[in-house]
């Protein structure tokens, strides 16, 4: 999917491309299955953050095209847009930022008794001015 929104070069474009798989019998990725009635709710946060994101940046456009990609969709299919669409948007939008996507992430080993492996914490800002106890 991210590849069809990197080639259209407007939402129009991109919106007809996907009525054409549509009409050919293809499946579009990023898309829920028919069981799935309701849209996932962290969807909807990375909608509004995908938005605001791409407002920030100055690449709207890619929203925009997801957007109408969304539409079409649901208006040709009636299929909710997975989040894993949407997060695929956002760190798009991300990467094109400027800023690396992992930016105040480091390793961490965890510590544990399961024995689990090193997991991604954030990174916390030094503050020298807190008196330590």
């Amino acid at each position: 999917m991210i590849k069809l929104l990197l080639k259209a070069k407007d939402p129009d474009n991109a919106a007809r491309t996907v009525s054409d798989m549509l009409a050919e019998g293809k499946k579009v990725a990023g898309f829920g299955h028919r069981v799935y009635r309701t849209e996932d709710p962290r969807a909807t946060h990375l909608r509004v953050l995908s938005e605001e994101l791409g407002k920030r940046t100055g690449h709207i456009v890619l929203y925009q095209q997801s957007q109408r990609v969304e539409q079409t969709v649901k208006a040709e299919k009636k299929l909710n847009a997975k989040r894993g669409l949407l997060l695929g948007v956002h760190l798009l939008l991300a990467r094109n930022s400027g800023r690396p996507v992992h930016a105040g992430v480091r390793r961490q080993p965890y510590v544990g008794m399961d024995g689990a492996r090193a997991r991604a914490v954030p990174q916390q800002p030094a503050d020298s001015s807190a008196s330590r106890v």
